[in-house]
Formats: structure tokens, C-alpha cells, sequence
């Protein structure tokens, strides 16, 4: 019996759907205080749970969230930003999505009337750069205000280098890329999960191995785990090793 594809047309759509599907095998959807509660213990950060009742309910739409809000939101289920804001179309509006979301956290150097705030590009430059000068951050400091604008450079390296310390994840840069909707961080909490559960099973040895696959497999492998959900059948036990 064919699977219909899910409805992901809108913001609430996609979020929707992350609920739905994006959870460990032997548990329920998160509700939305289980969604606050892993985003403050993972990340270190409150989101409202009002926000998400309002997303589900299609009052906020992606442009509604602040990038730094929507990537955290991303980050818990394991996917791209680029599936929750589908409006991300160039690389200009990448860019700013990225330099939005990078905000300043609490370290033992930075101002606390300055937490919550967006990095300024020579103070990216001289994280970048450690052992740089006046000079070198002054240079990074204009490239990165370039990349903001969409503009391309001959060194890539240059570019992916600032993508990685602004926690783009692969393929984030892309343009016309199918976004997966697993990644491997999602894999990794769901094998923790089950670790704390018991010993080593079939299924956390599955976990495992799905992480090393590329991407497509990954979505592949995902896809048909999502269509043996949609006819549910007595688990079966795995068969014993023989001597």
C-alpha cells in the first residue's frame, strides 16, 4: 500500500511533521514543554513555549522567528533550518540567516550586557584569526561583511571556513539541494536514548551504522522506516547468535 507523501506547505506543516515522526521508535511525539525542556538541557536555551503553540497553530510564520530561535528549533530535531524556512532561496538570504543566528553566549571575556547579541564581523575575524593583526582582522572583517551580501569569492576554503564557525551545517550553502530530514545528531540522541534504556540491541546497532551512510542513504533508509510505522506488525525479536 502506497504512503502518501506528508503535507510540509507550510511552517506549522513542517513542524508539524518533525513532531509527528522525528522521535525515538519506542516513545510518543515530544508536546511542546518536552520540546522547551531538551532545547534549555541541550542548548542552553528557553524557548517560549507560547512560540511553539503559536507556530503549530499558524500564527507565526518563519519569517515570525528569529533565526537563532528557528535554528535551535532545527538543531533538537535534527534537521536543516532550510526545511523549517523554506524562503532561504539565495545565497545572500543564507548568509544573513547564518550571521543572525550566531549569537554571543557567556564567557569570561564578553560583556554581559552584550549576551544575546549578534557577533560584529571583527569580532568574528579575530576568533577566526587568533593569532592575527590589525590588518588580517580588518580584511576578514570586510570579507565577511561581502559574504553577508551574497557575494561569491575565489577562495572557497575561505567561505566554508567561516560557514563551520558560524554552524552551518553541510550543504547548507547549496542552493536547489533536497534537505535531509535525519541528520546524525538526531541519530546519536536516539542511540543515547536507547543506550540508557539497556544494552546494545539490534536497534542501537541499526542507529549506529545509519550514521556512518551518506546523507541520501540516510533519507532513503529513513523513508522506508517511516512507510513499516504506517502498517505497525508484532515486533519481531532478533534472532540469537549461534556459537
Amino acid at each position: 500500500m502506497a504512503v502518501s507523501p506528508p503535507r510540509l506547505d507550510s511552517f506549522a506543516d513542517r513542524l508539524d511533521y518533525l513532531v509527528e515522526n522525528v522521535h525515538t521508535l519506542w516513545r510518543g511525539p515530544y508536546d511542546d514543554g518536552e520540546i522547551h525542556a531538551g532545547i534549555l538541557a541541550e542548548q542552553n536555551v528557553a524557548l517560549p513555549v507560547g512560540m511553539l503553540q503559536r507556530i503549530r497553530a499558524s500564527e507565526l510564520a518563519a519569517d515570525d522567528i528569529e533565526p537563532f530561535h528557528l535554528q535551535c528549533l532545527a538543531k533538537f530535531f535534527g534537521v536543516s533550518p532550510l526545511f523549517l524556512h523554506t524562503g532561504l532561496t539565495t545565497l545572500a538570504e543564507r548568509w544573513d540567516f547564518l550571521f543572525r543566528a550566531k549569537r554571543l553566549r557567556p564567557t569570561p571575556v564578553v560583556d554581559p550586557g552584550c549576551i544575546g547579541r549578534e557577533y560584529r564581523y571583527r569580532e568574528i575575524a579575530r576568533l577566526m584569526l587568533p593569532d592575527g593583526d590589525d590588518n588580517a582582522w580588518s580584511a576578514q572583517a570586510v570579507f565577511l561583511a561581502s559574504l553577508r551580501k551574497g557575494k561569491t569569492d575565489p577562495q572557497l576554503s575561505r567561505a566554508l571556513d567561516a560557514a563551520q564557525w558560524l554552524g552551518a551545517e553541510r550543504g547548507f550553502l547549496e542552493l536547489g539541494r533536497d534537505q535531509v530530514l535525519i541528520h546524525v545528531n538526531r541519530i546519536e540522541r536516539i542511540v543515547a536514548e536507547r543506550a540508557a534504556m539497556g544494552p546494545t540491541t539490534l536497534a542501537g546497532s541499526a542507529a549506529r551504522a545509519l550514521m556512518e551512510l551518506p546523507e541520501s542513504q540516510q533519507r532513503a533508509i529513513y523513508d522506508v522506516i517511516m512507510q513499516f510505522r504506517q502498517s505497525p506488525t508484532a515486533p519481531v525479536e532478533p534472532a540469537s547468535k549461534t556459537a
